[in-house]
């Protein structure tokens, strides 16, 4: 490759529509970073694509940004679900190889169904910058003071814990504590339609150790939607739970900690999670619903390897905010059920059913 590279440095006119990438399976993050620095930005190159599947993708990613690379990631399904990562990863790189149709694939990136969005990979304190929506619909971006107390009449915010190479996240993350009362009013006007796709980059604090009854939210508009840990009131595991309220009944996809043991989605895919969940990782989380199919949950990019529960109509509309990190209440102090771990991005799209057609 470094050979072709510079013998088009002879032919300008060839040489300007020539990119040079370097493709990485999946290894551990020390290594990937490694392997990064050395091989693509120590030559000069000009961007790197990752299996999407890797653990820890969003580090793997945000490292290479930071050697000033560009970043994208391969292969992509087609449909079904591929609809899902195509929209989840939007906005994270530069490059997407799927197997979708282009032409199709182009038309979900480039939808104007984004809600709210927040990433704060390159964020410094006191205040987190928001992408969300405005009380007439319109996108506006807007600041959140991070690292407020909390007080007996609201909630505080998190404040920004920086990650270095080798970790679960490379760069700044919202670091959530319970007993801290903290959590961020993501949105308030989004109508979210349909159907949604939420999604967040998490790592977990405390998975085995939830009380019998007790939730923590990573996102939630009560009544309509809600991504939460949550161990049942008469005991027994911790789930992993994405939800949504259709006509007055609610239908979660549950995922258990300590892992799946069935292949999800449907015969469109094989790409099944099933590993026990763990405090020392990060993982991309998403939740999606069309209005009228399964309730689906994904874990790093994967179906989670359990039954997903089906549903039909839109989802239920709630007058609720949506929050970040905890579940919002109409009085003070206008939230509970605290998240216990670190997040460093979210976002939140219109959902609808995609027609979509395989490549030949």
């Amino acid at each position: 490759m470094l050979a072709i590279r510079d013998a088009a440095a002879a032919h300008p006119f060839l040489a300007r529509y020539l990119r040079f990438w370097l493709l990485y399976g999946n290894h551990p993050i020390a290594d990937w970073q490694k392997l990064v620095q050395d091989e693509a930005a120590s030559n000069h190159l000009d961007g790197v694509e990752a299996d999407y599947r890797c653990q820890d993708l969003s580090s793997l990613l945000a490292y290479a940004r930071g050697l000033g690379l560009d970043v994208g990631v391969f292969t992509l399904p087609g449909p079904s679900f591929g609809e899902v990562l195509l929209s989840a990863l939007r906005e994270e790189v530069s490059l997407l190889t799927t197997e979708y149709r282009a032409d199709q694939a182009r038309a979900i990136v480039e939808a104007s169904n984004g809600l709210a969005y927040a990433n704060v990979e390159t964020a410094t304190d006191p205040t987190l910058m928001a992408l969300r929506a405005s009380a007439t619909g319109s996108a506006r971006q807007t600041g959140v003071t991070l690292g407020l107390p909390a007080s007996g009449q609201s909630f505080g915010t998190p404040s920004l814990q920086d990650w270095p190479a080798g970790q679960p996240f490379y760069g700044p993350a919202l670091h959530f504590q319970p007993s801290q009362s903290q959590a961020i009013e993501l949105d308030r006007y989004a109508a979210v339609g349909g159907g949604v796709l939420l999604g967040a980059l998490v790592r977990f604090n405390a998975l085995d150790s939830l009380a019998p009854g007790e939730s923590q939210v990573i996102v939630s508009r009560p009544g309509s939607f809600t991504l939460e840990l949550s161990r049942p009131s008469t005991g027994g595991t911790t789930v992993l739970r994405f939800g949504v309220s259709v006509a007055g009944k609610s239908f979660v996809h549950e995922y258990p900690i300590t892992g799946g043991s069935m292949t999800a989605c449907d015969a469109h895919t094989t790409e099944t999670f099933t590993d026990a969940l763990q405090t020392g990782l990060s993982y991309s989380i998403e939740g999606a619903y069309d209005g009228h199919d399964a309730v689906h949950m994904f874990i790093d990019h994967r179906c989670a390897g359990t039954l997903a529960p089906a549903a039909q109509g839109a989802l239920d509309s709630s007058a609720a905010p949506i929050m970040l990190g905890a579940e919002p209440l109409p009085a003070p102090p206008f939230a509970h059920a605290y998240f216990d771990g670190d997040v460093q991005q979210v976002q939140l799209q219109s959902w609808a059913a995609h027609d979509g057609a395989q490549i030949n």
